[in-house]
């Protein structure tokens, strides 16, 4: 009997060997052509390419690094001391890991992917890699003082940048995110987790200033955290922020409503648009609105309204916005008959400080969807969503590291990439631009240069990266001769 799991092509053959000959001859004879072809293309495997590497254009990430004088910041703003048997500081096992996060190398057990390229070794000057014990002993040495400094790496960066570009007038974006567990680490605990419920998880608090998509501010919590009452957090994005930005608002999901928040930030004296969870008490207003025809379209889905009122709780009215989108309708399970089928709504409630137009506020809060791009980025490209440290502070130190490096290769984009590839995704840049094996070679003089595989458009890229870093490097040449602003 044949078993019922067995698919019809796991049938046993019961035809005899004499009824299968031909079949089996037929084989024979490709595999014997196959062999033959094999051993006319078969090439000899060596190890003895000293120069090789896996990301040929590394190198203008390192130069790069060099112009924004990266190395220097690290050595400046970290004061972890270095221990008597030390070979590398501090500030050279940042500096690489920096590099492994951009080149997508986000665990300590995958960085002997660097430790065995040979270009890579040539392109940082260096005769050995350090084992991934020595980063894991790096950072079972940081402290809460650590993660500050770290930060300070961050707000230098956002500095440096705001100088060389500057004035802007901009708007933060704020969102939390799940990191999920799949160990015991310490803080981890049974919260909010949508995708893996009862699962212990970390939750990461996110701040980024929308024109430039960069990480202004970020804190890992236990899974049970709480979206209300964050001044503190507030406080880190205004004190974080350039000084020569003005912050216009912040925006924020419906996790962030509660009145502490909002009154922290009239407090600052800026706008904010965060979206209201809507409680019983707004779902009357939605009523209110609809019976009375207090709605204004702006097209043939959108309706937006506006009133004032307070919450129960709070101490006084505030501005919201009310937003109504005419869903599809149904199909009818009575076709044959010809009834009017009421139109069905969706909702969307804001609280806002401004006093534009409704349906500015409801346009201006639109781009706030645009930091879960930036958080998936951090995550899929930065390796922000993974945890696998026991200790938390280790998990708060990465996740802060992996911040810094989304930050530069950020800066690094915007500064040398062509408009075309700008908006690459760190996974795209790699595959297309930075992670091409190449070779490293002598061309006289102590010079080298990188051989790769011809390739018309990224030669074209490349060439582009060149001229604009030579332009880098002069612009700021001008801007130290100005001296201080």
């Amino acid at each position: 009997m044949i078993p019922q799991e067995m698919e019809s092509n796991q049938v046993p053959d019961r035809r005899s060997r004499r009824e299968r000959r031909p079949e089996i001859l037929a084989e024979k004879r490709r595999l014997k052509k196959a062999l033959k072809q094999a051993r006319k293309k078969a090439m000899a495997v060596d190890f003895d390419n000293v120069t090789v590497t896996g990301h040929g254009n590394m190198q203008f990430i390192e130069e790069f690094k060099l112009a924004i004088g990266f190395k220097e910041l690290l050595a400046e703003k970290v004061s972890l001391e270095k221990g008597s048997n030390s070979v590398y500081s501090p500030a050279d096992l940042l500096d690489w890991l920096t590099d492994a996060l951009a080149l997508g190398v986000s665990r300590f057990d995958h960085l002997d992917e660097l430790k065995n390229d040979p270009g890579y070794l040539l392109t940082k000057g260096l005769e050995r890699f350090p084992d991934e014990s020595t980063f894991r002993n790096l950072f079972s040495d940081m402290t809460d003082h650590t993660f500050e400094e770290l930060e300070a790496i961050l707000v230098a960066l956002l500095n440096k940048r705001a100088k060389l570009e500057g004035p802007r007038s901009i708007w933060v974006d704020i969102d939390d995110t799940v990191i999920v567990l799949y160990g015991n680490q310490e803080k981890g605990e049974i919260g909010y987790n949508p995708n893996k419920r009862g699962r212990k998880s970390y939750l990461l608090r996110v701040a980024t200033i929308h024109e430039t998509r960069e990480v202004v501010a970020m804190e890992l919590l236990g899974g049970k955290a709480s979206a209300h009452g964050i001044g503190d957090f507030f406080e880190k994005i205004t004190k974080n922020l350039p000084s020569n930005y003005v912050l216009e608002g912040i925006r924020a999901d419906s996790g962030f409503f509660s009145e502490s928040n909002l009154t922290w930030i009239e407090d600052q004296e800026v706008d904010y648009h965060v979206k209201a969870k809507q409680y019983s008490t707004i779902k009357k207003v939605i009523t209110h609105l609809n019976k009375m025809e207090k709605w204004e379209e702006i097209d043939d889905t959108y309706s937006v309204a506006e009133c004032r009122f307070p919450l129960e709780t709070w101490s006084f009215a505030r501005r919201f916005v009310f937003i109504r989108e005419e869903m599809p309708p149904k199909e009818s399970k009575q076709p044959q008959l010809d009834l009017e089928i009421p139109p069905e709504y969706k909702y969307q409630v804001i609280v806002t400080r401004s006093e534009d137009p409704a349906v500015e506020v409801w346009r201006n809060y639109n781009p706030r969807c645009d930091i879960e791009n930036c958080i998936k980025e951090l995550q899929y490209g930065f390796g922000s969503d993974e945890a696998s440290q026991q200790v938390f502070l280790k998990n708060a130190c990465f996740a802060m590291c992996k911040a810094i490096t989304y930050n530069l290769m950020l800066w690094f984009k915007s500064a040398l990439l062509t408009d075309e590839v700008k908006s690459y995704q760190a996974e795209t840049l790699r595959r297309q631009i930075i992670s091409i094996p190449g070779n490293i070679v002598n061309v006289g003089g102590g010079r080298k240069r990188v051989r790769l595989a011809p390739n018309p458009w990224l030669k074209k890229v490349v060439c582009t990266i060149e001229r604009n870093l030579a332009l880098f490097f002069e612009t700021l040449w001008k801007q130290t001769a100005m001296g201080p602003a």
